[in-house]
């Protein structure tokens, strides 16, 4: 039964991670078609709707990666995500205590 269970939440979970994958990219769509639909109804631009697209989703996607690389490199951001996220696994925050107690029984001797 427990072994089911597994297989069951193990699938579950891969296949979260490819819908968050894939979820990522469709943004980019959604971001462009929603540029093209914005520009298609203005009259204030004399430019077709898809070369303001070709010009306002790369910008707009540019300035996204400079958010990511920034978060990245400079408040390392992942880091401090895999932090909290490994703080709340019971596991890992025993087998921590563990380690401490080891390190204190090496420093006595």
């Amino acid at each position: 039964m427990f072994k089911l269970l597994n297989y069951v939440k193990r699938i579950f979970v891969t296949f979260k991670f490819q819908l968050d994958v894939g979820i990522s990219f469709v943004t980019l769509v959604n971001l462009l078609l929603l540029v093209y639909t914005v520009f298609k109804n203005q009259t204030y631009i004399k430019l077709h709707p898809l070369l303001i697209c070709l010009v306002v989703v790369p910008v707009i996607v540019l300035c996204a990666w400079f958010f990511g690389f920034f978060l990245d490199k400079i408040i390392h951001y992942q880091d401090a995500y895999q932090k909290v996220a490994t703080d709340r696994i019971p596991q890992i925050t025993e087998v921590l205590e563990r380690l401490k107690n080891i390190e204190k029984k090496i420093e006595k001797k």
